[in-house]
């Protein structure tokens, strides 16, 4: 049908151009040239905007992005930029888990060269983020730490709900879509609390490689040229948080518990911190354990450490990461 309407198109234009019954003077062969020049460029471009099937078929693999190899950390390291390949993993979980493999390896490997190291690092936590929907949730973090800076403590506190942990937690993953007392079990609850808890989950595994980017800065490796240290200061200090209070949820009481995640947190730990967030009712939550902290109880560094090995040499990676481009002593003025 689409082919059908591109040969009529063409018919009735070169009826109408050339046409006798419109008595069009051939004045020069060149005239006539260009008016079938125009004719054909109308023709392309009619077809063009009609979307026709025909020209889809053909013009459709031009705008195809080409994913990287998978295997090959410097191709991947290659499409950090590229929005389009973050979009392919993130409707593609085993090539996501390939590429994270891939940079994990990367990252671990002390026999690589520093810089390959700390981008393979970084990327594989923005693997993390930029495939769970977090935009908005580091939006509101970064005007959050912009604020922290500038806000005298009163208007800061109301602005943050500084009250709870959780409290701040909801201001930054903002309201849920509906009203107070919506069911437990109602569609929109259900799905809002889904997106939340791999947001959470999003930044908890995004610990490990920021705490290997810190780790390394610790070390007197120099920072890549392109790294941008406040974007990945507000990365590492955000994920710092939410493994700290999930962490200090302990749904099941049990420090031992195997997991999947990091920090000795649990799926139910997240999936409590994620049912918090999805109520549109204010419940304070109920913290089971704290990490012990041999520090001062102002301190930031305390809080981005490790919870489950607080005073272990290696639990300050994120906090390096951090203070490499923010400082975080002024989030306590």
């Amino acid at each position: 049908m689409g082919f059908r309407l591109i040969v009529l198109t063409s018919a009735i234009l070169n009826h109408v151009l050339f046409s006798g019954n419109y008595k069009i003077k051939k004045r020069e062969n060149s005239m006539v040239g260009k008016i079938r020049h125009v004719s054909i460029l109308l023709l392309i471009l009619f077809s063009l905007a009609g979307c026709n099937p025909f020209l889809t078929n053909i013009y459709s693999g031009i705008d195809k992005y080409k994913m990287p190899d998978l295997g090959d950390v410097d191709d991947i390291i290659d499409s950090s930029k590229d929005d389009a390949f973050y979009d392919k993993l993130e409707d593609d979980p085993a090539a996501k888990a390939e590429v994270l493999e891939t940079l994990k390896d990367a990252y671990q490997d002390e026999s690589a060269d520093d810089e390959t190291r700390q981008e393979a690092a970084l990327m594989a936590a923005d693997v993390h983020l930029k495939t769970s929907n977090t935009e908005d949730v580091m939006d509101n973090f970064n005007d959050l730490v912009g604020d922290a800076t500038t806000m005298d403590n009163d208007d800061f506190e109301e602005a943050y709900n500084m009250d709870t942990p959780e409290g701040l937690f909801k201001s930054l993953f903002g309201d849920p879509p509906y009203e107070s007392g919506t069911p437990a079990d109602d569609p929109a609850r259900v799905a809002y609390h889904d997106i939340v808890w791999v947001q959470l989950e999003a930044f908890i595994l995004a610990v490990e490689p920021l705490e290997s980017y810190g780790l390394l800065i610790k070390a007197g490796a120099p920072k890549p040229p392109d790294v941008n240290a406040g974007d990945t200061a507000t990365k590492a200090l955000m994920a710092g948080l939410t493994r700290f209070i999930t962490y200090s949820l302990d749904v099941d009481n049990d420090s031992s518990s195997d997991t999947d995640y990091v920090s000795g947190i649990e799926a139910e730990d997240i999936n409590k911190m994620a049912y918090y967030l999805a109520d549109p009712d204010d419940v304070p939550l109920v913290y089971n354990r704290q990490p012990e902290n041999t520090s001062d109880e102002e301190d930031v560094n305390f809080y981005l450490r490790d919870p489950v090995d607080p005073t272990g040499v290696d639990s300050d990676g994120l906090y390096y990461a951090v203070n490499d481009g923010l400082d975080i002593s002024k989030l306590l003025d």
